[in-house]
């Protein structure tokens, strides 16, 4: 899992109903013309556009803070004195990162696990910069001092507006300076603000499989400029007549979140031993991080021959 709001995805379980009635088609799996209807002809195996505006981020580092972090954006490293990090530190804290929205607020808090407070009696250096999906720098937005003196509770000591610009990526950044202004501890984020839109495909590794073939893999691909979340869940659906029908397969998914930045791609596996002859394709369903509402609905097409 990398970050911000966690999607669950529900298992799903689709119990074959096996029809014993003259009608069947002679599947297993019953008689295809009783099968739920599934998603339509709307669907496609792309979403937007895989071609992309020059300059757009398309492929973006990790936004995970870690440790190691500052030093990629040329600060000194975490030292342990004053943030918590590996048993050491007195602080902890919270720093806006991962994928936020134009326009809406960044924030530095400290806090203290102390009854007393943890005395600091320090400057902070609070740094917002743009930068490059290299972590170049490009650009100063807001460099402020600010004096903390006792942390007791949480204290909010930074806050400020993420630009409206889109398709930007920023390093949120705090030092904890000495009486000669050198950096006694650093910390550091990445804040990503995509437009607001998907594209993204889905493939199969073959247009048809034989009888031979027991799986096929699947390949879903991020266009960007959001980052994709997604589940292990997907349905199968047959051509049947000149509708699409939803195969009853036994499918049962672990609930877990997957996160997709642009320019990656994600593949798994699925069973094809059970599907009789005919035209199939799988649906799968995606999320763009950081907007509650934007999703999609891809359906990659393959043929089984027996």
């Amino acid at each position: 899992m990398r970050f911000g709001r966690i999607i669950q995805v529900a298992a799903i379980g689709l119990i074959a109903a096996l029809v014993m009635a003259g009608c069947a088609t002679g599947s297993a799996l019953g008689d295809e013309r009783s099968w739920a209807q599934g998603m339509g002809d709307d669907v496609s195996h792309r979403v937007g556009n895989a071609e992309r505006p020059a300059g757009e981020i398309r492929v973006m580092p990790d936004l995970r803070m870690d440790d190691g972090l500052p030093s990629k954006i040329g600060l000194s490293e975490p030292t342990g004195t004053w943030f918590f990090a590996d048993g050491g530190g007195r602080l902890g804290y919270g720093f806006t990162g991962g994928v936020r929205q134009p326009g809406s607020e960044w924030a530095v808090t400290l806090f203290a696990h102390d009854e007393g407070g943890v005395p600091v009696h320090r400057d902070v250096r609070i740094r917002l910069t743009q930068r490059s999906p290299e972590l170049e720098e490009l650009s100063l937005l807001s460099e402020m001092i600010v004096r903390v003196e006792t942390v007791a509770g949480e204290v909010q000591i930074a806050a400020g507006a993420i630009p409206d610009e889109v398709n930007a990526l920023y390093a949120l950044s705090a030092e904890v300076l000495d009486a000669e202004g050198r950096a006694e501890d650093t910390r550091a984020s990445l804040i990503y603000v995509p437009a607001p839109e998907i594209n993204a495909s889905l493939a199969t590794d073959r247009d048809v499989y034989g009888a031979a073939d027991r799986e096929g893999r699947l390949v879903l691909a991020n266009d960007g400029p959001t980052v994709l979340v997604l589940g292990l869940a997907y349905t199968i659906e047959k051509r049947v007549g000149d509708e699409w029908r939803v195969v009853p397969l036994d499918l049962a998914f672990a609930e877990i979140a997957l996160y997709l930045m642009p320019g990656e791609t994600h593949e798994q596996t699925f069973d094809l031993s059970a599907l009789p002859e005919g035209r199939y394709r799988i649906v799968k369903q995606v999320w763009a991080e950081g907007f509650e509402d934007l999703s999609a609905t891809l359906a990659a097409e393959f043929r089984v021959e027996r």
